[in-house]
């Protein structure tokens, strides 16, 4: 049987979701760190790396799994899913039944959602919006208040230098 990496903690007073303690010390968590919010365990596999950090929030039927990282005042909400080694924070928000994964960023004021994919090595930063069933992969990088949106897809090679 697998220990639990983290327990529900107290109870926010005003949006009802349980702050994490983490029980077992990987990747830089502690026993006894308090990390961000979460409505059940559901949101949050007690498997892997997966944490929510200081104020992010986690709720409806959205989950974080595998090595995925949130941060700040992030927010996964609705059906997303966060996984691999995926980070989000800053005041990013992910949502609709979108996806971020591999080792993909989303940050700063981002949003994807609706049924989004972010994947791979992209970033999606600043005011960027992604949404509808866009896709951004291989090493994009989306931000400065673009808007994917739609059937659109966006990569980068890898193996090409980024555009001037």
């Amino acid at each position: 049987m697998e220990t639990a990496k983290y327990r529900l903690g107290e109870r926010h007073p005003v949006h009802g979701l349980y702050r994490i303690i983490a029980l077992q010390d990987f990747a830089g968590v502690h026993t006894g760190d308090e990390g961000g919010w979460i409505a059940s365990e559901d949101n949050l596999s007690q498997s892997g790396l997966a944490w929510v950090f200081d104020e992010a929030q986690v709720f409806d039927d959205a989950k974080i799994l595998g090595n995925a990282r949130i941060y700040n005042t992030a927010q996964v909400f609705d059906r997303a899913r966060v996984y691999g080694d995926a980070t989000v924070g800053g005041h990013a928000q992910i949502f609709g039944v979108a996806e971020v994964f591999d080792r993909a960023w989303v940050y700063q004021d981002a949003w994807v959602y609706e049924d989004a994919h972010v994947y791979d090595d992209a970033w999606v930063f600043e005011d960027a919006r992604v949404f509808g069933s866009a896709r951004i992969h291989g090493s994009a990088h989306v931000g400065d208040r673009m808007l994917i949106a739609g059937d659109s897809e966006l990569t980068q090679d890898p193996a090409l230098p980024p555009a001037d």
